[in-house]
Order: structure tokens, then C-alpha cells, then sequence
């Protein structure tokens, strides 16, 4: 992502493809920028770009990559595929499926704001009730992070267990 602004992935369009597309889009979700440009190709499942060239020539694979889908409209399309969107059970899966890889994104991009505002449309939420829903899952990792840095901080070497106390009681945490 530092030497090119705009990258195109060719994938298989079999299930490997997509499970491997998944993972290039994760690994890439943290270094996006808004000057930056992620796109997701699908060629047929028994074709690699090499392949797809020398049967249907260079040309038609340069119009397959400028037709290939967004980072932003894969990443919608499979979280909307994988859940049904007509019940608030399955937007609410939908969501909790997507909350850690929107918190991935970096904070000060328009990409995000502009990825949040589709999906908040897509499971029926107000822009600003899902930002409302990030920043307290936010909130709640950063207070997890601070309990197990105080966990690590209190338990003594030869203890077994310690107790961590909490906000909201105790809990027996392994040391």
C-alpha cells in the first residue's frame, strides 16, 4: 500500500477465492487510506490471471479488473450474504460480525465514515446509533485491556490464581 494507490486482488471466484479474499481484506482493513484505492476480482474457478489472458486476451481482463468490486462493496455484500438481513436477529449477527472489522479501520479516514453510514443502512441503524454501538465496544475493549494489565500487575509470581476486582464485583482470573 505504499507504492501504488490503486490495487486490484485476483481471486478464484470458487469458495477458496472468496475464503482467501477474506483474508487479503482483513489484512488490509488497518493500512487503508482515503488516497488508496482496494478492488476484489473474481476471475472464474478454473482460470488464473494467466490463464483468463491467454483464452480470452489481455483487453477483456482489463475490463474485468475495472468492473472488480470495491473493498468497501465486497466487504458489505459478504457480511449481508452471510446473514439474513429481513430479521433483526440476523442484522444483529450482522453486526457483531462486522463491529471488530469496522474498528479496524483507521479513525481518521472518510473511507470509514463512509463504510459505517452503508452498513448502518444495510442493518437498519442510524449512522449515529452505530457509531454509538462502536464507540461502547471500543470503551469495553480498552477497559478489558486495562483489567488484564492490572491482573498482571497485582497477582503475585507463585500464586495459581488471583482475584481481579472489578466495577462489577469480582472475578478469578489464571495468573
Amino acid at each position: 500500500l505504499r507504492v501504488a494507490d490503486k490495487i486490484v486482488f485476483s481471486f478464484d471466484g470458487d469458495g477458496a477465492g472468496r475464503r482467501a479474499a477474506w483474508r487479503a481484506l482483513q489484512a488490509c482493513l488497518p493500512l487503508l487510506r482515503d488516497d488508496i484505492s482496494l478492488r476484489f476480482l473474481f476471475l472464474p474457478s478454473n482460470h488464473d490471471p494467466d490463464s483468463f489472458v491467454r483464452e480470452f486476451g489481455s483487453q477483456v481482463f482489463r475490463e474485468t479488473v475495472v468492473t472488480a468490486p470495491a473493498l468497501s462493496r465486497f466487504m458489505l455484500d459478504e457480511l449481508a450474504q452471510w446473514h439474513n438481513l429481513d430479521e433483526a436477529e440476523g442484522r444483529a449477527a450482522c453486526v457483531h460480525e462486522a463491529r471488530p472489522l469496522l474498528m479496524q479501520l483507521p479513525r481518521e479516514t472518510t473511507l470509514r465514515l463512509q463504510i459505517e453510514r452503508e452498513f448502518a443502512r444495510q442493518v437498519k441503524l442510524t449512522p449515529e446509533e452505530l457509531a454509538a454501538h462502536l464507540e461502547a465496544a471500543e470503551q469495553t475493549a480498552r477497559e478489558a485491556e486495562q483489567l488484564r494489565h492490572e491482573a498482571q500487575l497485582s497477582c503475585g509470581a507463585g500464586r495459581a490464581y488471583c482475584w481481579l476486582k472489578t466495577q462489577r464485583g469480582g472475578a478469578r482470573i489464571r495468573a
